[in-house]
């Protein structure tokens, strides 16, 4: 068992203290799960949630984590040298054959008794997260309605994709780049009219977000791909071409969508849970590197 002084009792984290990780260190140390129980917050199951900051929709539910204020040990992947107890546990939450071990992965409870929960997928994980927030906090993840929470879910089906910004950044021809741009506003037009026509919130005292004043799975999901292309596309990576989507939204006049952006870039779970603007520019011209090799290779 884990000692008092080990890192996993160390990383034990509270939603009034810093976020703390061991990178993969840690993942070596994942049997004794159990020992690392929480003295401090017994209302609670003990959690750790694995992730790599690096990866997008493992941030997704980590934004519901800090959301939730579910104590909690974060837990850092090395997803390039994958540890086999990492690859284990992965499997106790996905029975597919053959699936790869991937993050994000949520552990709660007691793995050596058998009585932990294991779960993959962002969205999944973030919806779990949901329920347990449900449960322990006074306020949620959730809009009160089963009308309301249906649109939520519907904002995610339909809307999650009108953030992608990777083929702006792939685009080499002038001709390429002025399509996939085409696209992309139409994305942030669909997103606007969305928020305008579904949501209860609004630009002034109606409040920013989907319901207005009340954050949900609806801006946990989105929330990492409104970061990542207000960061990234501005560099003009890739294109050559800056992009900036808060000024297309000026272009555009899709008011109600910038108002929304911008209270979800300011949200306090987003900005601890992602990584500075040089840093997500750094990470997106390596992959775009690894592409390049890998298309000169063929």
């Amino acid at each position: 068992p884990a000692s008092p002084s080990s890192p996993l009792r160390a990383a034990h984290k509270h939603p009034d203290h810093d976020d703390v990780s061991y990178g993969s260190y840690l993942i070596d140390l994942v049997p004794p799960l159990a020992a690392s129980r929480c003295t401090d917050c017994a209302k609670h199951p003990h959690t750790h949630f694995l992730q790599q900051r690096h990866v997008t929709i493992a941030q997704r539910a980590w934004i519901a984590l800090e959301e939730s204020g579910i104590p909690y040990n974060s837990v850092t992947v090395d997803l390039q040298n994958k540890a086999d107890t990492f690859v284990e546990l992965y499997a106790k939450s996905n029975p597919l054959p053959g699936a790869r071990a991937k993050v994000p992965l949520l552990v709660v409870g007691d793995v050596e008794d058998g009585n932990a929960s294991v779960l993959c997928e962002s969205l999944i994980v973030a919806e779990y997260i949901a329920e347990l927030h449900r449960v322990s906090s006074e306020s949620d993840l959730y809009p009160p309605t089963p009308e309301d929470r249906a649109v939520m879910r519907l904002f995610t089906e339909l809307c999650s994709s009108s953030f992608s910004y990777f083929p702006i950044l792939r685009a080499r021809e002038e001709a390429q780049l002025e399509s996939v741009l085409d696209t992309f506003k139409s994305g942030l037009t669909d997103a606007d009219a969305f928020l305008t026509k579904m949501g209860t919130g609004g630009i002034g005292d109606k409040g920013p977000f989907l319901f207005g004043d009340k954050f949900t799975l609806a801006e946990c999901n989105a929330a990492p791909f409104v970061q990542r292309a207000c960061a990234v596309l501005p560099s003009g990576l890739g294109s050559g071409r800056p992009v900036h989507p808060l000024a297309l939204c000026d272009e555009l006049g899709l008011d109600r969508l910038k108002c929304w952006m911008e209270a979800v870039l300011k949200r306090q779970s987003v900005l601890k849970t992602g990584v500075p603007e040089e840093t997500m520019v750094k990470s997106m011209e390596k992959m775009l590197e690894r592409f390049a090799a890998m298309e000169n290779n063929q």
